[in-house]
């Protein structure tokens, strides 16, 4: 660690395993990244996003895609706020994009 407490990037500050259908949350902070890992293939996550200082303030789908003009979410894409403000950005992206519109599915 760095003399401000701030960790190493790469650093894995909670690590968790989430059975099927559960639920899960927690407050992440500023420059912290969430990596989510399907093991078994197969798998959705349904996302909420809150401002912890403001409950009122949540993930907004259709500002996110309209002011970036896609319909597709991929790396480099953001995430934004009711309120206009980015609440995180997708860094890396191994599927190749998501849909946050129609919601869960399978290939059948």
């Amino acid at each position: 660690m760095s003399s401000s407490n701030t960790p190493e990037p790469g650093t894995v500050l909670y690590e968790d395993k989430l059975s099927a259908a559960c639920h899960w949350s927690m407050t992440m902070r500023k420059g912290t990244v969430l990596k989510l890992i399907d093991d078994e293939g197969g798998a959705n996550v349904g996302m909420l996003f809150y401002n912890p200082g403001n409950l009122l303030e949540r993930y907004n789908a259709p500002d996110t895609l309209k002011c970036q003009h896609t319909f597709k979410l991929t790396r480099g894409n953001c995430l934004y706020s009711d309120m206009g403000r980015i609440f995180c950005s997708i860094t890396e992206d191994s599927v190749g994009w998501h849909d946050t519109v129609c919601g869960n599915t399978t290939k059948e």
